[in-house]
């Protein structure tokens, strides 16, 4: 399958895309990692969300997220301003980030809300708990700021599902049907396939079993065995032959945790687009189930600017090129331009001024979108075909 010229542009737009196909827009790391899903009838999704932004938090000015949506929302007068689904994949900064504003922004307006955590369940506080104590490293463990973030998350969480006009809670677990409706004629379906019930109460019993040696002991290292990533939600949306794959940060198989070793299984091909799981690192790609599935694109936000070896490597980019033609990237890796030899990302249009005035915060005329968002935008049609590639900000297509 052929893939559209993209668009380029510093920012996503409403006019960049159109209700009538099922889109997928990716803001890659730099605030946060996070996803908005517009549905063929015009409606919206989020998965995950950005960090929250110094200045204009409240209103959402300068979480590319919220700009986007309000942007939409303006542009179409016509839809209502819920919020179809907000679901987060798994607690790391880089995905919870922002969430508690926008949560809070649309109390009351939130239909379902979706996590990898059952209700009322203990585990919530076992992580909290053992974030309060454990510092493992910069990347699986936030600081004091940021677990502040995640306590902010989960306050409003539980406002938002135990508030009036609360929305629908679903746990993501395994193999589960999350939204299903009809749009345009064809069937709109959201499921989970992870994470696996039986790696949740793994988890839950290794912060519950190192918390308690901790408390025993007064030591202040827990010992725990498994990394929160196996526990990360992920999510396949179909509508009539389109599928799509966002994998959130899940790993693959690890000790007792299943991870992609049972979920690779709930995904059956041919699947256009995948959101690539935990920024497309070795310990997270399933190159089998990706030949299996065949997708046409696939989607990498390469974290810290891949720096300090921070994934993708170049090595996991050639890998994915190698079972998928076209490979997208949210912002270019710190050593693209280090070696010829490595993957390049296709030749793209020169900047131009006008271009720039919008980079520039100083020249902005209009608040209407952010001054930067690196972002891939895909639509899809019922049918299966990739009918439209934004790329935005420093966001490029790579090929070998």
């Amino acid at each position: 399958m052929t893939v559209p010229r993209p668009v380029y542009a510093p920012v996503p737009t409403a006019s960049h895309f159109a209700p009538g196909e099922l889109t997928i827009l990716v803001f890659g790391p730099g605030r946060g990692e996070a996803m908005v899903v517009i549905f063929p009838d015009g409606h919206l999704g989020v998965v995950d969300g950005c960090r929250e932004p110094t200045r204009g938090a409240a209103d959402g000015t300068g979480d590319p997220v919220r700009e986007f949506i309000r942007v939409w929302h303006r542009a179409h007068p016509e839809l209502d301003d819920r919020l179809r689904f907000v679901a987060l994949t798994h607690p790391h900064d880089d995905h919870y980030a922002g969430l508690a504003h926008l949560i809070d922004g649309y109390s009351g307006r939130i239909d379902h809300l979706w996590s990898p955590f059952p209700t009322g369940d203990q585990y919530v506080q076992y992580f909290r708990d053992y974030y309060r104590i454990e510092r493992l490293n910069p990347d699986e463990v936030p600081d004091d700021d940021l677990l502040a973030g995640l306590t902010r998350y989960y306050a409003a969480f539980e406002r938002c599902r135990t508030g009036t006009q609360a929305p629908e809670y679903t746990c993501m677990l395994g193999d589960r049907k999350l939204y299903e409706q009809n749009m345009l004629g064809s069937t709109l379906q959201i499921r989970s396939v992870a994470p696996d019930d039986g790696d949740l109460l793994y988890a839950y019993s290794d912060f519950a079993q190192a918390l308690q040696q901790a408390a025993d002991s007064g030591v202040r290292k827990l010992r725990v065995r498994h990394n929160p990533n196996l526990t990360s939600g992920a999510l396949v949306i179909r509508w009539g032959s389109s599928q799509v794959l966002l994998g959130g940060d899940l790993l693959c198989a690890e000790g007792k945790f299943k991870g992609w070793g049972r979920a690779a299984s709930f995904v059956e091909g041919p699947v256009q687009l995948v959101k690539a799981a935990h920024h497309g690192s070795a310990g997270a790609r399933q190159l089998d189930m990706l030949r299996r599935i065949q997708p046409t694109m696939v989607v990498l936000t390469p974290f810290q600017e891949a720096k300090n070896g921070q994934p993708p490597k170049p090595d996991d980019v050639r890998a994915l090129l190698e079972v998928c033609p076209e490979v997208a990237l949210s912002s270019p890796p710190h050593w693209w331009t280090a070696n010829g030899t490595r993957p390049q990302p296709r030749q793209r249009p020169r900047i131009t001024p006008q271009r720039r005035a919008v980079r520039n915060p100083v020249l902005q005329v209009t608040p209407d979108p952010p001054p930067t968002a690196d972002g891939v935008g895909v639509s899809l049609d019922a049918a299966g075909n990739v009918t439209r590639v934004v790329l935005t900000g420093r966001s490029d297509l790579y090929e070998l």
